[in-house]
């Protein structure tokens, strides 16, 4: 089921939204969707597009051992 974007508000699971300076996903087309979540981790890659995990492999392992203890109960 998709998630319509009025009620992205409702997730209250962590969230883990990651974007690339260069991504065709911008800010302008991202932000809307979890702007009024509080539970929501942004990460920007600088020296990246879409593929954060392959064109800065160290950062994303870094981001992501600091992101999955917190999503611990």
């Amino acid at each position: 089921m998709a998630v319509q974007q009025l009620d992205a508000h409702k997730i209250k699971a962590d969230v883990w939204l990651l974007s690339g300076r260069y991504d065709e996903a911008t800010t302008l087309s991202t932000e809307p969707w979890f702007k009024h979540n509080p539970r929501v981790w942004w990460i920007t890659f600088e020296n990246s597009s879409h593929m954060a995990h392959w064109e800065e492999r160290e950062r994303y392992i870094e981001v992501t051992g600091a992101f999955l203890p917190s999503t611990t109960p």
